[in-house]
């Protein structure tokens, strides 16, 4: 006989054939259902992984893409800014040595240099910084970060623009003028040849020289900083290095980087103490004004 308190069922095997039929198979199947639940969510994990390598490496392809095509920008830009460079450096230059040429009475040889060569060469760099802006805009989204050397390059083109002006006008006074053959009068020379400038206005060429040359300087570092910054940002998920930025002897000089809060001193700076920021702020209100 069964001990008095205990559970029969429990004690006796053959009572667990009382057990409804519909236990066996419901304990069967969810056996079934975990091992599947199983299965899928080692499928949807493997799968969620499959999908952010691709994306990883979809996303390193791109930024390859980006990197290379920003640096070629760059290159072009630099071999203009470079030929740009050497012209208005040369010319002030070449300008002083005819002036010094008539002064001591020998027979003064014309510069070699024409006004409209340098303004060729000036507007090809602008339309090589345009291919830059072309670039960041294209790849906002990838990375807009580059969003600040729009603005800082936008600055110093301005102020290119600015400084080319008046230094064209007077290369267009004294530099030599070459007459095309269907032009020209009969018995006309090829050539026309201005007169030589006073002490007054050499000094003032030189000066307009030198304020022209001082903004390409800008540019130069713009670009190398852009450089940095580019090898930084979409090659950093391949190599453990970074480029350090630029570091100049002078204080004031003014360097682009990247990181938060320099893009928001940066940012500030050009659109409210450069020139290109207060020309813009008096765009705008000028478009408010006429809106209104």
């Amino acid at each position: 006989p069964p001990v008095k308190g205990s559970d029969s069922s429990h004690s006796d095997p053959s009572k667990l054939n009382d057990a409804p039929w519909w236990l066996k198979i419901l304990i069967e199947l969810l056996g079934i259902f975990a091992g599947i639940a199983v299965i899928i969510f080692q499928m949807s994990r493997q799968h969620r992984s499959n999908l952010q390598l691709q994306k990883n490496n979809f996303k390193e392809k791109l930024h390859l893409e980006i990197y290379q095509g920003l640096i070629k920008g760059i290159d072009d830009t630099s071999n203009i800014l470079s030929k740009v460079s050497a012209k208005s450096s040369n010319i002030p230059i070449s300008l002083e040595t005819y002036c010094s040429q008539a002064a001591s009475g020998v027979s003064p040889t014309p510069p070699r240099y024409r006004a409209l060569d340098f303004s060729e060469a000036h507007h090809a760099l602008i339309k090589s910084v345009a291919k830059l802006f072309h670039i960041f805009e294209r790849y906002t989204i990838a990375v807009p970060k580059f969003r600040i050397f729009q603005i800082g390059l936008g600055s110093a083109i301005h102020d290119t623009n600015e400084a080319y002006q008046p230094f064209f006008q007077k290369l267009l006074e004294y530099l030599p003028i070459d007459v095309q053959e269907a032009d020209r009068k009969f018995g006309s020379p090829p050539v026309i040849v201005p007169a030589i400038p006073d002490d007054g206005e050499l000094k003032l060429i030189l000066e307009l020289g030198r304020k022209y040359n001082s903004t390409l300087v800008v540019i130069v570092g713009f670009l190398h900083d852009l450089t940095v910054e580019a090898q930084n940002i979409l090659l950093a998920s391949l190599f453990e290095n970074r480029v350090p930025s630029r570091q100049p002897l002078d204080p004031s000089v003014i360097v682009i980087t990247t990181d938060k809060d320099s893009m928001e001193k940066l940012e500030k700076y050009f659109k409210e103490e450069t020139s290109w920021g207060k020309n813009m702020k008096q765009i705008e209100a000028d478009i408010l004004s006429n809106i209104s």
